[in-house]
Parts: C-alpha cells; sequence; structure tokens
C-alpha cells in the first residue's frame, strides 16, 4: 500500500519512539547502538511511497577509533556516538541484512518490525560469527572489504599482514574508499606502521637500557663496591 507524506512522518515519529524504548538511538534515518564490544547501525528510507528499504551493519566499536587514527584523525573519537553511523569518514562494516519491508496500514506494528529486526539479526550472526573471524574470511564480499580487514588486523596486533595488503593496494592505485589531506586509507596506513614501529622501537630500546643498568647495580652490589 502507498502512504502519504503526513502517514509517512507519523511512521518516522513511531520509529524514533520504538528505537527509543528498545534502547537504541536515532540521528536522521540511522538508528544505531553500542553492544558489547560492538556497534550496529541500520540506515533506512522510504521509496516511491511503498516501502522502508534498509541495511543492518555491524563492527567492533574500536574499529572507528583505529581507523580515525591511521587516517590522522583522532579528535573524532571524542565526537558524539552518532559519528560511527552516519559519518562519512569512518570505518567499513559488515552488512549482515539488506532489504526493505512493505508498508502497512498498522505503523505501529511496522515500527516495531522494522526497530527489532535488528536485534534478530545481530543476535544470529553472533551467535555463528565473530565480527574480526568474518571480516578477515569475507573481505572480499564486502564493501572496501580490504581496508576493513587492515582495521581488524591492526586492532588483532598482526601489523606484518596488514602491511602487505596496504603494499599491495598502494601498487594498485587502490584508496581503500577514503583520502585525507592527499593520502589514501592505504598509504596513511603504511606511515601508521612505520611510526607505531619507531615507537616501538624507542620502548625497546629503554627496556634493554634499563635491564643493563639493573644488571650492572647487581654485579656491583654482589661484588661488594657501592655506587
Amino acid at each position: 500500500m502507498e502512504l502519504s507524506k503526513e502517514q509517512q512522518r507519523l511512521l518516522l515519529q513511531k520509529i524514533k519512539a520504538m528505537a527509543k524504548k528498545e534502547e537504541y538511538k536515532i540521528c536522521d534515518q540511522f538508528i544505531f547502538k553500542k553492544v558489547d564490544d560492538n556497534f550496529v547501525s541500520m540506515p533506512f528510507v522510504f521509496v516511491d511511497r511503498r516501502k522502508i528499504v534498509y541495511h543492518i551493519g555491524i563492527k567492533k566499536y574500536i574499529y572507528d577509533d583505529i581507523f580515525w587514527e591511521i587516517m590522522n584523525m583522532s579528535e573524532n573519537s571524542k565526537e558524539r556516538q552518532s559519528l560511527r553511523a552516519c559519518g562519512a569518514f569512518k570505518s567499513p562494516y559488515i552488512i549482515l541484512e539488506d532489504d526493505s519491508m512493505e508498508f502497512a496500514e498498522d505503523l505501529d506494528d511496522l515500527a516495531k518490525r522494522l526497530v527489532t529486526r535488528i536485534k534478530e539479526v545481530v543476535g544470529d550472526f553472533l551467535d555463528r560469527h565473530t565480527v574480526a573471524e568474518y571480516a578477515i574470511e569475507n573481505a572480499e564480499n564486502i564493501f572496501n572489504g580490504d581496508t576493513l580487514q587492515c582495521i581488524v588486523l591492526v586492532d588483532m596486533g598482526e601489523y606484518e599482514r596488514a602491511k602487505e595488503i596496504a603494499k599491495e593496494a598502494v601498487r594498485n592505485d587502490d584508496d581503500g574508499g577514503f583520502e585525507n589531506e592527499g593520502r589514501s586509507f592505504f598509504q596513511w596506513l603504511l606511515h601508521y606502521l612505520r611510526k607505531r614501529r619507531g615507537r616501538n622501537f624507542l620502548v625497546i630500546s629503554e627496556n634493554i637500557l634499563l635491564k643493563n643498568i639493573n644488571r650492572n647495580l647487581s654485579m656491583l652490589w654482589v661484588t661488594g663496591l657501592t655506587v
């Protein structure tokens, strides 16, 4: 059936009310929520006065923070949570369902079915997968999947694997779907990994120095000398 503009406005109000009842947040036509370590979202739009088109996505909450740190945009981590759902620069995510619902006369029921669908789909996914495992194994089927895979690998501490993917992408002029300050995501990733390696080298060097000092002091104490 078709809904008038006024009925669509009423439906949107009911969706917002249902989202709030289920403890989701909503910005424009994005429903989102932090669920344990994950971040789930549902963008939706009314089409042709006949249906709601939506998809349900998931990523680990920390993936946005890693993405922004790589892209030299760390300040975004301090911004409102809605940026993780409807911002232009955010981590890619796994789409769990891409579907639509026909408009119906009972707007309350329609709003409820839309919002509760998130919990159903996400719950079923998490019963069978982890986000990291799925993102790595299905990267080729995910939009900007190599970008997401590298973020996952950084989160796991698999820096060399992320580096190899990034180097190959740069050779192929693949920007990973994102650019900032004239650099692609993969160029930023290689820069990030070089900086990180440099920081680790300094930490390791400091630890070696402290160990040597402690060893020398111990030797002096054993031989009865004082400093």
